[in-house]
């Protein structure tokens, strides 16, 4: 009997999330904390002894800052590189803050970005 491609992605998923929290350097305990779940209920997931119900797995995406491509499309080789993730990271975080924390890091980034690269900031 041939394996579906959708049973392969689950039997990923753990692995995926466990891969993607250790590149992003944090702990369980801190995504745990994110997405509103045990550390014991996470570690389950990354080693494919539970499956994420739906709402608990977009948490888990949030929490740790990835695109859900990686999820859904694992085969896909993304751009990888630092500053593309950290570039997406930001994005993501903009995009679940409020009105008043957007105005705040966009005037933040202003400084940044008009600020002489030549000096220490």
């Amino acid at each position: 009997m041939a394996i579906k491609d959708d049973e392969v992605l689950t039997d990923k998923l753990g692995e995926i999330l466990k891969r993607q929290r250790e590149k992003a350097g944090y702990t369980r305990e801190v995504i745990a904390e994110r997405a509103k779940i045990g550390v014991r209920h996470l570690a389950a997931i990354e080693n494919e002894q539970r499956m994420p119900s739906a709402k608990v797995l977009l948490r888990l995406i949030r929490a740790i800052g990835i695109s859900a491509d990686l999820l859904a499309y694992p085969e896909r080789k993304l751009d990888n590189t630092e500053e593309v993730r950290e570039t997406n990271q930001i994005i993501r975080l903009i995009h679940i803050c409020d009105r008043r924390a957007r105005k705040a890091a966009k005037a933040m980034l202003e400084v940044f970005a008009y600020t002489d690269k030549t000096e220490d900031i």
